[in-house]
């Protein structure tokens, strides 16, 4: 029965009542209720259909009685015993008795198509079931679907899939997947746990993909272009990924204009194609889907502006991390964190017919135990010929590398002996190093490779240019006397020296084969080192010679010009040039 103190709902408006006087007659029940506003009210209403009801005595009382808006002086409470299933349940529910249908299309949840969780049942074909009843709402919408409001749940819970979920060909711009919880044990062998090629528009929130290794996936979501479609505009956050993956926890074949929130791509995969993330602009690596026809390997895709933010990429038990090619704006952000057992972190794959273009990679760069990281950042050039990397950025603080900090090489993984890769506009900044086995790596390794741009390196000691076959920039270090020098090529560059507060030009080759001296009013020559003393030595190659003002060659002994010096005891002195 009603009490003083209990809570009724208004259906016509006014919100939560408190019941203040209950009086009970033979065959009616009348209260007196109180609004939140202070307004006072009155309800009737017969006894019999109250007392057949068992009345608990909380706020689920709220919930089963609805005030009405037909019986003077009103509003007045009528009970009702509706249920909202049955042949003849309730057409509406909610304080605005909105239709029932109306409300639970609200949210569609992947339960509804009948996905357990359980960790037993293979639910791939149930959640693929639910993308084919959210594309039709999609289609359905005609000319207005990019604008269509999609609020997917996968309730928490372990979804075993044993078949690869078909979330293809579904472009909105605003497909909510609400996943938090909820875990996708991925044991399609061979195939991705999410197929979302050629969609648009998708948000994946919270959810975990597992790879299970006894029936490895090939990745956990496969995202890229059908034919000449697009895919794109797609956003990841909390998003993570553990276990095994032939290829990757996420393969990007063309998603463009995709950001990652807090995403973590682990892998534990042992073997050479396989990464923590890989952007494959050419599918070089021949994935495939069960359900669209992605291009054929080598063919090109537009890849434009992908970004990462706070983002985690772990390759466990050996080899490169994140494999990119054919990227354009692409950007990892400072809170990033990159790790690898051994191999790189990056491997860049570069092509003078393919490039990537204004990549920037930041954020911490480290190896955790023996053999440790080779490398940062691994280019692999092609082809032959010279390719290039226009706004090029890398920033890390004090990575951890045992050999360079960037590994220059062909697809044999040895030295270029044609072609090249050029660092255009491009900025380098490294604080230092985290010596991998106790040894400071190199900043650069391999050959052929040339830089257009700045580089701050703090430690002197890693700054050896002479691998590198052009640079043309500034380079900034705190101790330049460390600094080996390139001994060819064609080179023109400023140096500054952080300790000194100095700077120096120095200019390599290049036109004409000129060394060119600037600095204050006399441009000065002079060998420094450690050492007390030191000769300059002036040698031109082979039987070349040194050559001063305007020397020719002369049959006759005839004097040419001077050499104006001045002795220990300041007076002037000349020395003769002859033929």
């Amino acid at each position: 029965m009603l009490s003083v103190g209990d809570a009724v709902h208004l259906q016509s408006g006014g919100g939560l009542m408190t019941v203040v006087s209950v009086h009970e007659g033979s065959d009616s029940i009348s209260c007196s209720w109180m609004a939140s506003d202070g307004k006072l009210g009155n309800a009737t209403f017969p006894s019999a259909a109250l007392r057949a009801i068992p009345q608990p005595r909380s706020a689920s009382v709220a919930a089963d009685i609805e005030i009405g808006d037909d019986l003077p002086p009103g509003p007045n409470l009528v009970y009702s015993t509706q249920k909202l299933s049955g042949p003849d349940g309730a057409a509406s529910v909610g304080f605005g008795e909105r239709a029932v249908a109306d409300k639970l299309g609200e949210i569609v949840s992947a339960k509804d198509y009948g996905a357990k969780g359980d960790g037993l049942t293979d639910d791939g074909p149930a959640l693929s079931a639910m993308w084919v009843a959210i594309r039709a709402r999609i289609e359905s919408l005609g000319a207005n679907s990019r604008v269509c409001r999609l609020a997917v749940l996968i309730p928490p819970g372990y979804y075993r899939i044993a078949t690869s979920i078909d979330w293809t060909n579904a472009a909105a711009w605003n497909i909510q997947v609400h996943a938090g919880g909820a875990v996708l044990l991925g044991e399609c062998t061979g195939k991705a746990v999410i197929d979302a090629c050629n969609t648009r528009g998708l948000h994946v929130h919270g959810l975990h993909v597992h790879g299970v290794e006894a029936s490895t996936p090939s990745c956990g979501v496969l995202l890229s272009p059908a034919g000449i479609q697009t895919c794109g505009n797609n956003g990841f956050s909390e998003f993570k990924t553990t276990g095994h993956f032939t290829v990757a926890p996420l393969a990007n074949l063309g998603s463009e204009t995709t950001a990652f929130y807090n995403c973590y791509f682990a892998n534990n995969q042992v073997g050479g194609n396989s990464y923590s993330y890989v952007a494959d602009a050419r599918n070089r690596l021949g994935l495939t889907s069960d359900y669209v026809t992605l291009r054929a390997p080598g063919v090109a895709v537009s890849f434009t502006r992908n970004a990462f933010y706070s983002c985690h990429f772990r390759k466990n038990l050996g080899g490169d991390g994140v494999y990119l090619e054919g990227t354009n704006g692409w950007m990892f952000d400072h809170a990033c964190y990159h790790l690898a057992f051994s191999g790189a972190n990056f491997r860049v794959v570069q092509s003078a017919s393919f490039r990537n273009v204004d990549l920037s990679i930041r954020g911490l760069f480290e190896t955790a135990q023996a053999p440790g990281l080779d490398y940062c950042v691994r280019f692999i050039v092609e082809d032959g010929g010279t390719s290039a990397i226009p706004g090029f950025e890398f920033v890390a603080g004090l990575p951890h590398a045992k050999t360079a900090i960037f590994r220059i090489e062909g697809p044999d993984g040895e030295d270029l002996v044609a072609g090249g890769l050029r660092l255009r506009a491009s900025t380098i900044k490294v604080g230092g190093s985290m010596a991998s086995g106790g040894v400071t790596p190199k900043m650069f390794s391999g050959a052929r490779l040339y830089i257009v741009g700045d580089i701050h390196c703090a430690d002197g000691a890693m700054l050896d240019l002479s691998v590198l076959e052009g640079l043309h920039g500034t380079v900034y270090t705190v101790d330049a006397t460390s600094t080996v020098f390139p001994a060819s090529g064609s080179h023109a560059f400023t140096l500054y020296d952080e300790i000194t507060l100095s700077g120096q030009v120095v200019r390599i080759g290049g036109a004409g084969g000129q060394v060119g001296l600037q600095g204050g009013s006399i441009p000065t020559l002079r060998a420094e080192g450690s050492g007390a003393d030191y000769d300059l030595l002036l040698r031109g190659k082979g039987i070349g010679q040194v050559r001063f003002g305007t020397w020719t060659n002369s049959a006759d002994a005839a004097v040419t010009g001077y050499i104006t010096i001045k002795d220990a005891g300041g007076a002037t002195r000349k020395i003769a040039t002859i033929a």
